[in-house]
């Protein structure tokens, strides 16, 4: 058996609020045989059935949100956050419940379907979850999470039956930073124009959580949502696999291969283990994985990307899509004129609808709007386009005065034209604007 662990970015990750891979385990095994294929036939029709009890479970939010927009209401999701989760006496929200009842049908379905027991601590988290007991659900999740680490044989047993766990956990996390409102804006927005054969790589939290939600909602499986910062947990892997077997995927002999070759080894109990607490080097596995996802599926669906930090393979085949960028077959010569407009004139729009909304009534969507905005700033920089990044940058600064990123952005490309002056000034603003922010001094 073949592993990699990584507790640092677990605690990295579980720290900056970034939903993410708790532990980084990859293992090398053989192709499906014929027990394996015939469960993955029966797990196909079960999950027809968790469709339709997905839909039905949604009618009623579909219905709260049409009362909402006639009424001008707000609805708001109850406070709480991760490891500060505080019990409420409130009912839990509508749409968080069809997602929570969702997750665990697929949970108990994908266990049935290998003839496993659900572990006890699996059913006490949704029981505290059903209750509304988050804070004690919280701590089962981190045990959950620490024994997913710590016993590899039981990680094994049990190869991506976790994941529900994981995004019920998250989704509450998020939904409490959100007003519902606010996060079916962004979602609609996000998902705009995308179709059963496209595939989403996001590597941002709103992008996961909130696009897995709003399908859950609206009670579709598609488009595809892959967290580029989750592909170097098997685990995770399986998950989607098992979700999307149409998909072609990597076998996990070239997953190792290509893991031996970045991350350090060491051997132990006639296991070939290998400890990283490195996360550039697994980043650096991650975007070697999707690369091929994406060249063995390129033919086959359209690419989009959620873009939360940089993969420098994409640039060349990046173009303006709306709150995403369009991730092309092909390399680009050029980014078309027409491209280039479609997009200023879409966020303008943007800005004095669903942005200006947010900004009025506060909440981190704000941020993430801001983080879109930079990256089509990226993409600009990239082509050397200087006066398309700058109105983006200026922009985003515009959208979240407190957002860091297209400050230093900006200043980059400043530098880049021999404009230090103004690259000195846009700093100087970030540090008046955010004081505990650490940017270059030269």
């Amino acid at each position: 058996m073949i592993w990699i662990l990584s507790e640092d970015f677990m605690k990295r990750h579980i720290k900056s609020g970034y939903a993410s891979i708790s532990s980084t385990i990859c293992h090398a095994s053989e192709g499906l045989s014929f027990d394996g294929c015939r469960r993955e036939l029966s797990l196909r029709l079960n999950r027809t059935l968790c469709r339709i009890v997905r839909t039905i479970l949604c009618l009623p939010f579909c219905a709260c949100l049409f009362l909402q927009k006639s009424l001008g209401e707000e609805f708001n999701s109850p406070v709480g956050m991760a490891s500060e989760l505080i019990n409420t006496s409130s009912n839990l929200p509508i749409p968080i419940s069809a997602i929570i009842a969702t997750q665990r049908l697929e949970m108990t379905t994908a266990f049935r379907t290998r003839n496993i027991s659900i572990p006890p601590e699996f059913n006490n988290f949704f029981c505290l979850v059903k209750s509304n007991d988050w804070q004690q659900a919280d701590k089962i999740y981190k045990e959950i999470m620490r024994q997913k680490q710590e016993n590899l044989e039981s990680i094994w047993k049990i190869k991506g039956l976790s994941e529900p766990i994981y995004v019920t956990y998250w989704t509450h996390y998020w939904f409490s930073r959100w007003p519902c409102t606010q996060i079916v804006a962004y979602a609609q927005e996000m998902l705009a124009g995308l179709s059963d054969k496209s595939i989403l790589f996001t590597s941002t939290d709103a992008g996961l959580i909130f696009g897995a939600a709003y399908k859950c909602v609206i009670g579709q499986k598609y488009p595809i949502i892959i967290a580029i910062n989750r592909l170097a947990d098997p685990d995770y892997r399986n998950y989607i696999h098992e979700m999307y077997p149409e998909l072609c995927f990597p076998h996990e002999k070239v997953v190792w291969d290509m893991a031996k070759d970045i991350l350090p080894i060491t051997s132990s109990n006639k296991e070939h283990v290998i400890v990283s607490t490195n996360w550039e080097q697994i980043l650096q596995l991650s975007i070697l994985i999707l690369k091929k996802i994406f060249d063995a599926n390129k033919d086959q669906y359209q690419f989009f990307v959620d873009e939360g930090y940089t993969v420098p393979w994409m640039y060349a085949y990046l173009e303006p899509h709306g709150l995403l960028l369009k991730l092309n077959n092909h390399q680009l010569q050029k980014l078309e004129d027409d491209s280039i407009k479609n997009d200023s004139q879409y966020w303008n729009v943007l800005f004095k609808t669903k942005i200006l909304h947010a900004k009025q009534h506060g909440g981190a969507a704000v941020s993430a709007y801001a983080k879109k905005r930079t990256a089509i700033g990226g993409l600009y920089a990239y082509r050397k386009l200087y006066e398309e990044a700058e109105n983006a940058y200026h922009q985003a600064i515009d959208i979240s005065p407190d957002f860091p990123e297209p400050y230093f952005r900006l200043a980059k490309i400043y530098d880049e034209q021999g404009k230090k002056e103004e690259a000195c000034k846009i700093l100087q603003l970030c540090r008046q604007r955010n004081p505990g922010c650490d940017t270059p001094t030269k």
